[in-house]
Formats: structure tokens, sequence, C-alpha cells
């Protein structure tokens, strides 16, 4: 095992041209999962060795070309929650470029942070639906592998609806600072707030499919409803926080 001395990304020799990183579905056995209670670990209530192994940050790191087969993959992760985390950092990327161009440093710091929240979510998400997978692989023999499989089922779960669900907080963060922005900025970069906003509402929206197929599975009603709650608020405020850019946006490009 050799590290890389650029990136800090861990490298293992293989012979596919993917980097071992990227994936996240082999079945952990039994005894190497942790078990944590809700609140114990920041991360996940589970610990996958597979994630302390490789280390964090492994798909934000990669190249892109690297990103786009390892998505393309036929393995679990990364899925849509990772690939919609990775548009919206690019839609707030996009941003960043219209507020500079707009002298506009309150946006400009805005959408920076939320370039930088979002390109981590990608990573986490892989690693939270990962810990789905692992818990689906628990032995389900007895009865008392059955009810640890379910404790740890619905543990990994919760993180994997949370994780999608930062995405869309974060993703309504942005397209709000482009609402800011909208009205300010450079008649010449509308065209590429326009696409930040698009990018951005289009992360939201794809981060929601994943609070909400993993938040059905969820058997504590309150959290259940909670996580409900706030997708349909998020959802909701996206389409108007977008309209609202594009709208402002579009007067500036056509104003003499």
């Amino acid at each position: 095992m050799s590290g890389d001395g650029e990136m800090g990304v861990l490298s293992l020799p293989i012979s596919s041209h993917l980097p071992i990183p990227f994936r996240s579905n082999a079945r952990v056995p039994m005894h190497e999962l942790e078990l944590h209670p809700p609140g114990a670990h920041p991360k996940s209530a589970i610990r996958n060795p597979q994630f302390d192994i490789l280390g964090s940050l492994v798909l934000a790191e990669s190249k892109l070309s690297d990103f786009l087969e390892a998505v393309a993959a036929k393995t679990p992760t990364p899925g849509g929650g990772s690939v919609s985390a990775a548009v919206g950092a690019l839609g707030a990327a996009l941003g960043v470029m219209a507020a500079r161009f707009s002298v506009h440093p309150e946006a400009e710091r805005a959408l920076d942070d939320v370039k930088k929240a979002l390109l981590a979510v990608v990573d986490q998400d892989a690693e939270a639906y990962g810990q789905v997978n692992s818990a689906m692989a628990l032995p389900k023999s007895t009865e008392e592998e059955k009810k640890r499989r379910k404790e740890a089922l619905q543990i990994a779960l919760s993180e994997a609806a949370e994780v999608p669900l930062k995405g869309m907080t974060l993703a309504a963060s942005g397209l709000r600072s482009l609402a800011g922005l909208a009205p300010a900025c450079n008649r010449h970069l509308v065209s590429d707030l326009v696409g930040a906003a698009t990018f951005l509402e289009a992360a939201l929206q794809g981060c929601g499919e994943n609070v909400k197929v993993n938040a059905a599975s969820l058997v504590d009603k309150a959290k259940r409803e909670r996580l409900e709650s706030e997708h349909a608020r998020l959802s909701s405020e996206a389409g108007a926080l977008r309209q609202q850019a594009v709208t402002a946006a579009r007067k500036v490009q056509v104003a003499k």
C-alpha cells in the first residue's frame, strides 16, 4: 500500500484501471463492524473498516474521468447522492466565478463555502450508503442476529437520509446566494449564473430522492416525518429561488 504524494490519496496496486477507493459494496464480516449508539460517532453509528483504511474525500480528490467511470460501474456507490452533490458543487463553483466577475464578495464567499461543503458530501454520501450495504450483509440466521441486523440497518438508513438532506440544505443556501447576486450580476455572466442555479436546483432534487427513499424505511416515525417535512420544504423552496435568480439575471441581460 502506498500513498500519493501530490494528492494524499491512497492507491493500491490492482489490475483494474479504476482506483479501489471508489467501491464500498464489499461484504464486511459481522465481527469487523463496530456498532455505536446514535450520536456516539460524528459520521455514522456503524463503522465500516473499509473507509477507515481508505480515508476520506477519495471521490472528491479523484480525476473527473475516474469519477465518471466509478459512477457508471455496476456497483452501489457512488450513486445518485454523490453525483447530485458533485453537480451542486459545480453549480456553486460557477456561481463563484459569476460573483468574482460581478465584484460581489459576499456572494463569492457564501458560494465558495457551499462549493467546499457539497464536495465533502460527495464522499459522505458514498460512505453512508456503504454502511447500509454493510448492515444488509450482516447474518440473519438466528433471532439475535436478525435483531442486530435490524438495529444496524436502521442506524445506517438514518445516516443515509441525513447526509443527502445536508446536500439539499447546502444547495438551497447556494440558490439563496445566487438570488442575491443576480440583480448585480455582470451581464456577460448571466448565462453562467442561470446555469449555476439550474445545477444547484438539480442537485437539491437529486439529493432529495435519496432522502425520500431512505427515510421511508425508517421505523422511527418522528424521525421519518421530520426528514419528509424538511424534504418537502426544501424542494418547494428550490424552485422559487431558482426562478427568482433567473428572472433577476435576465433583467440584467436585457438592460441597456
